[in-house]
C-alpha cells in the first residue's frame, strides 16, 4: 500500500493529467497541422509533454509541500482545495457540453459536482483507490499523443525525400505573389475590367500582363489550394479516396516538403536562388530556403508563440460558451490568436502580415543568380481590420463570428462584411503596387516573369455558405484573379481559357522557355470556353469531390450586385452608395428630416470619438443601435464627422432590429484627437435632420 502522503501527490498528478494533459493532447493529435504554422520542430512537442505531464503537476504539488512548512493542518487544508480546483477544472468541459448553457448556471452545477466530489474523496476510501487505478493516464496520455495520433508524424518524421536534382536553363527571375480569399469578382468594374478606382495596383499589372479571369481554384481551403497550386498535381489521397492510408499526406494533411516534395521550389532549387516567404506552407525544404523566416525561429521564440496561443485554445475548451466568447478568436488566424487582445505579447516575436509582406518587397533586388521571389500573404483574408491606408481599425465586431463553416442567412445585412473586405483588398493593392514599384526600380520589373493569383475565394451570397463551395455560389469561391507578365511584355493581354490552379506553375515554365519536370494534373493546351460551360471538379477539405457545371459569366453576378450597392465611383461609393457616393466629404445641412429618437453610438461618448494616434489604430467601423419603433418611415441615413458626411445608408441597410446598422465611415475625415459624430436622416433633396445621440 502506498503512503498516504505519496497518494496524495498521485492523485494530484493524476487529476492534472485530465485537467490539462488530456485535453490539448487530444486536440492537438486530431488537428497536428497547429504545430507545423508555427513552425514548431520536435523538440518543441516533447518540451510541451514535458510541461503538461510532468512539470504542470509537480509545481502543483511543490505548491501544496510549501504549506507543509506551516502546519500538517495547512497542508491538509491546500491538499484539498487543490483537488476541488482540479476536479473544477475536469468538470467544466463536460458539465458545459452537456448543459450548453450560461456561465452562472454551468458554474452552479460544476461547484455541486466538486463539492459532491471531494466529500467522497474525503469520507470514502474506495473513491481514493479508485484515483490511485487511474494514476496510469500519467503515462498513457502522452504515449497515446506521440503514437496514436496525427503528431506520430511529426515525432517520428520520415527520412526527408531526396531532392531530385533539375536542370533549369532559363536565368529568368521570377516573381510570384499568392493572395489569400481574394475572388476575381472583387477586383471588377462594371464593365467587367479590373476596377482602376479601387485598385490601381492590379489595373497596373493588367496593363502589361496577361489576365486570365477564367482561372478556378481546385480547392475550398488553404492548407489545401497551396499544396495542389505549387505542384502541380492534385493530393494522392485526392486522386484515390481509396488508396491505403501509409504515407505522410494521407494521415496528415500538412502542406510541407515531406508531404509534396516534387514542387516549384524544388524544381527551381538546383538553378534558381529562393527568397520564400512562406506564410502557413512549408514546401520549400531548409537545405533550399535556410535563410527565410520559416527557419530563423530560435527554441525560446517558438514556445513563446506555442504557449501564448495554446493558453486561448485551452481556455476555450475549459470554459462556458457565453465565457468563451469574450475570448480571442481560434478559427480566424493560423496563429497569434492574443492579436489585438494583446497587443505587445509577440512585439519581437511575431511575424505579422503586414511586416512580412514589406519583408518580401525589401527582398526583390537584383542577384548574380536567377531568383524566385515568392509570398503567399494572408491579405485580403478575415479577420478584415485595415483600411486603405494601412491603418488597423478597432471594430464592434459580430463578423468575426464568421468561420468557414458559416452560412449567410436569408436576411442577413451583407453589406458591411463586404465593405469591409473591399476596403482590406484596396490595402492589399497597395502592398502589390509598393512590390511592383520597387521591381521598376530595382530594373527587375521589364525582366521577370510576374505572377499574381489567389488561392481561394469568399462568397457573399445570401442562403450560401461563407466558403463552402455549391452551384450557386462556386463562382465567387473558386474563380480567382490570375495575371502573369512574361519578360518584356508591356501590352494586356486578355486570355479567356478555362484554367485551375493546378495549371498556373505550368504557364510559369512556358514563360521561361522550359517545360515543368514532373508529370501534372493540369490540362494544356488550354480551351477558349468564353461562351461555353463546363464540368469541374472541386475537392473540399475532407477530400470529398463534387462537380459543378462552371459557367465563366457567373463571376458577374457578384459584380453587378458589387455595382448596384456602391456604384462605380471609386472609393467615396464604399462609404456611401451607388445614388449618393458623391455627397461622401460634404458638408451636412440640418434642414429637415425623421425623428428617429434616441439612438446609441457604439464606441462613442455622446456623439463624440477619440482618436489616440499613439495607439496605431483608428475607429472606422462604428454600430448604431435604435429602438426598432423609431424607424419606421425613415429612408436614408447619413453619418457626419466634423459635420462632413463620413457615410451614407441606404434604406435597404436597416435590419429592422434594435441593433440598427453597421457601417463603416471615412477615414480621411477622422483626425487625433476628438471627434464629433452625428447621425441625420437624409433625403435625396440632400437635407438631414440631427438626431439625438445617446450615452451608452
Amino acid at each position: 500500500m502506498l503512503s498516504p502522503s505519496i497518494s496524495y501527490k498521485l492523485h494530484i498528478f493524476t487529476l492534472a493529467a485530465f485537467a490539462f494533459a488530456q485535453p490539448l493532447y487530444d486536440l492537438l493529435g486530431k488537428n497536428a497541422e497547429f504545430f507545423p504554422v508555427r513552425n514548431n520542430e520536435v523538440a518543441d512537442i516533447l518540451v510541451l509533454i514535458l510541461f503538461l505531464s510532468l512539470l504542470i503537476p509537480a509545481a502543483i504539488v511543490i505548491i501544496a509541500e510549501i504549506s507543509r512548512l506551516f502546519s500538517q493542518r495547512a497542508w491538509e487544508i491546500s491538499h484539498i482545495a487543490i483537488l476541488t480546483l482540479l476536479a473544477t477544472i475536469i468538470a467544466l468541459p463536460v458539465i458545459n457540453s452537456i448543459l450548453a448553457t450560461n456561465t452562472a448556471f454551468t458554474l452552479g452545477i460544476v461547484c455541486i459536482a466538486s463539492i459532491t466530489f471531494i466529500h467522497l474523496y474525503i469520507n470514502k476510501p474506495a473513491i481514493r483507490l479508485f484515483l490511485t487505478y487511474l494514476s496510469p493516464a500519467i503515462l498513457i496520455f502522452p504515449l497515446l499523443f506521440v503514437f496514436n495520433s496525427q503528431v506520430y508524424h511529426l515525432v517520428f518524421k520520415p527520412r526527408p525525400p531526396q531532392l531530385e536534382i533539375t536542370e533549369i536553363k532559363s536565368e529568368t527571375p521570377i516573381v510570384m505573389i499568392i493572395f489569400d480569399e481574394l475572388p476575381v469578382s472583387t477586383l471588377m468594374s462594371g464593365k467587367y475590367q479590373i476596377d482602376e478606382k479601387l485598385f490601381p495596383g492590379f489595373a497596373s499589372l493588367a496593363e502589361t500582363a496577361t489576365w486570365y479571369p477564367n482561372t478556378a481554384s481546385v480547392e475550398e481551403y488553404t492548407l489545401q489550394a497551396i499544396p495542389a497550386l505549387l505542384t502541380v498535381n492534385l493530393p494522392p489521397e485526392k486522386k484515390n479516396l481509396n488508396q491505403p492510408k501509409n504515407n505522410l499526406i494521407d494521415w496528415l494533411d500538412i502542406p510541407s516538403f515531406e508531404s509534396y516534395p516534387k514542387n516549384l521550389f524544388t524544381a527551381l532549387g538546383s538553378s534558381y536562388e529562393l527568397r520564400v516567404f512562406e506564410t502557413v506552407s512549408r514546401l520549400c525544404p531548409e537545405t533550399l530556403c535556410s535563410d527565410t523566416e520559416n527557419h530563423q525561429q530560435n527554441l525560446a521564440q517558438r514556445l513563446h508563440i506555442l504557449a501564448s496561443d495554446l493558453f486561448i485554445v485551452y481556455l476555450h475548451i475549459i470554459l462556458p460558451q457565453d465565457a468563451a466568447a469574450t475570448l480571442p478568436r481560434i478559427d480566424l488566424n493560423w496563429s497569434d490568436f492574443f492579436g489585438n487582445n494583446l497587443d505587445d505579447i509577440h512585439d519581437d516575436l511575431k511575424v505579422d502580415d503586414v511586416n512580412r509582406f514589406e519583408r518580401f518587397i525589401e527582398s526583390l533586388t537584383p542577384s548574380r543568380r536567377p531568383t524566385l521571389y515568392f509570398h503567399h500573404t494572408t491579405f485580403p483574408h478575415r479577420p478584415w481590420k485595415y483600411l486603405p491606408s494601412g491603418k488597423e481599425y478597432v471594430t464592434h465586431d459580430y463578423i468575426d463570428e464568421l468561420t468557414p463553416e458559416s452560412e449567410w442567412t436569408e436576411h442577413a445585412n451583407l453589406r458591411e462584411p463586404y465593405q469591409r473586405h473591399l476596403l482590406q483588398t484596396m490595402f492589399a493593392d497597395r502592398l502589390l503596387s509598393k512590390a511592383l514599384n520597387k521591381l521598376e526600380t530595382e530594373g527587375l520589373f521589364d525582366d521577370a516573369v510576374i505572377i499574381v493569383t489567389s488561392d481561394h475565394g469568399a462568397s457573399f451570397k445570401h442562403g450560401e455558405n461563407f466558403r463552402r463551395a455549391s452551384q450557386y455560389n462556386y463562382a465567387d469561391i473558386m474563380d480567382v484573379p490570375l495575371f502573369i507578365k512574361h519578360p518584356n511584355q508591356h501590352e494586356a493581354s486578355v486570355n479567356t481559357s478555362q484554367l485551375q490552379s493546378i495549371d498556373i506553375i505550368s504557364l510559369v515554365f512556358n514563360a521561361l522557355g522550359e517545360s515543368y519536370p514532373w508529370a501534372t494534373d493540369g490540362h494544356m493546351p488550354f480551351k477558349d470556353i468564353s461562351h461555353a460551360q463546363t464540368r469541374l471538379p472541386i475537392f473540399s477539405k475532407k477530400g470529398e469531390a463534387k462537380y459543378i457545371n462552371y459557367d465563366p459569366d457567373k463571376k458577374f453576378e457578384t459584380v453587378k450586385w458589387k455595382t448596384g450597392m456602391f456604384g462605380t465611383n471609386g472609393v467615396s461609393g464604399i462609404y456611401g452608395s451607388a445614388e449618393y457616393a458623391h455627397l461622401i466629404g460634404q458638408p451636412i445641412n440640418n434642414a429637415c428630416g425623421h425623428d428617429l429618437k434616441e439612438v446609441r453610438i457604439s464606441g462613442s461618448s455622446n456623439g463624440h470619438i477619440s482618436i489616440n494616434p499613439a495607439s496605431g489604430k483608428t475607429i472606422s467601423s462604428i454600430r448604431i443601435e435604435a429602438p426598432e419603433s423609431s424607424q419606421a418611415g425613415i429612408d436614408t441615413i447619413a453619418i457626419s464627422v466634423n459635420s462632413k458626411i463620413a457615410a451614407i445608408l441606404p434604406k435597404s441597410s436597416f435590419p429592422g432590429s434594435k441593433e440598427f446598422v453597421h457601417t463603416m465611415i471615412d477615414e480621411q475625415l477622422l483626425k487625433p484627437g476628438n471627434n464629433i459624430i452625428s447621425i441625420n436622416t437624409f433625403k435625396s433633396s440632400g437635407e438631414c435632420n440631427d438626431l439625438k445621440i445617446a450615452d451608452k
